[in-house]
């Protein structure tokens, strides 16, 4: 996970304008997404990227910058037309929020077969890989990031970059929260709510300048907001550091304001976090992404119906 040495955000960007004619709304088989034109020429697509790209830095890079300027939708991924709560795809690359955007491009650049990737993909999105609405990682600081470490998909690296300047955020959770304005949005039943109390190391937003250098490339980058009675997460956003060819470093990230995936440098990403005032963000957690998925046994295909989305 290092700067990498040609330009791939080039060629990311070139092959996005390819890709352009390509949506993918949920995954099939791969004999199913031979059968069909536009699965079939996503999947071609990944599996040039990783022969021409095996470093997985360059294909961080690579996928990433595929989806530059792709609409923002909030929350677009679901269990699939099978689900009993959201029954939006299990995978789509037309549109993202910002969580779906890092999920999809972590583990396009594990799996060079569609199929496998976005198998994979369950088991980043869902405890134990099974999709069902309750099972999913909802919440960032109690759920994603806390299981996925566990996994092996992620590493924290907030200290290291932090230093002496690294703090903690702390998460409580109990009923009240989720009978809460807030909470009901999350429709989570009473079996699946994680409740307890949740701590996170985190960069003070006030120091991500001046520690941007050690920023490596691939980096997770999550804003932590203040503590807030009755709200039971803090992370409101997530974003995907990369270092160009040159050294700089810059955030990929589904930006909903902005109502597309961008791309800004750290400096930008920084002035427009500290603007907040009514709930500010107070840090950022960092996470590395595993240069493979954890060892274990392949995922299986999914096969789900095309519904032409």
């Amino acid at each position: 996970m290092t700067a990498i040495g040609a330009n791939p955000s080039a060629w990311g960007r070139r092959a996005f304008r390819w890709l352009g004619m390509v949506t993918l709304s949920v995954l099939v088989t791969g004999v199913a997404a031979a059968a069909n034109p536009r699965h079939g020429a996503v999947a071609a697509e990944l599996m040039r990227i990783h022969q021409d790209h095996p470093s997985h830095g360059q294909r961080l890079d690579a996928l990433s910058a595929l989806f530059v300027g792709k609409p923002f939708a909030r929350s677009p991924l679901g269990e699939g037309p099978a689900g009993r709560v959201d029954t939006d795809p299990i995978a789509r690359f037309d549109r993202f929020d910002c969580v779906t955007y890092v999920e999809q491009v972590m583990a396009l650049s594990w799996h060079d077969g569609l199929d496998v990737a976005i198998a994979e993909l369950q088991r980043l999105r869902y405890t134990d890989g099974h999709i069902r609405y309750g099972a999913r990682k909802h919440i960032m600081m109690a759920q994603w990031i806390p299981e996925n470490l566990a996994a092996g998909y992620v590493k924290d690296i907030t200290a290291a970059v932090a230093g002496s300047q690294a703090s903690v955020a702390e998460l409580t959770l109990d009923e009240a929260d989720f009978v809460s304005a807030a909470g009901r949005r999350l429709r989570l039943p009473r079996a699946d709510r994680p409740l307890g109390v949740y701590r996170l190391p985190i960069l003070p937003v006030q120091h991500l300048v001046a520690r941007r250098d050690r920023l490596p490339h691939g980096t997770i980058i999550t804003s932590i907001r203040a503590e807030r009675r009755d709200v039971p997460y803090r992370a409101s956003h997530v974003g995907l550091v990369i270092v160009d060819s040159r050294g700089h470093r810059m955030v990929r990230h589904a930006h909903r304001r902005r109502g597309k995936v961008i791309e800004q440098s750290i400096e930008a990403f920084a002035r427009s976090a500290q603007r907040g005032r009514r709930w500010p963000i107070v840090g950022f957690n960092l996470l590395a992404i595993a240069s493979r998925p954890p060892q274990g046994a392949r995922p299986e295909p999914v096969a789900i119906p095309d519904r032409g989305r």
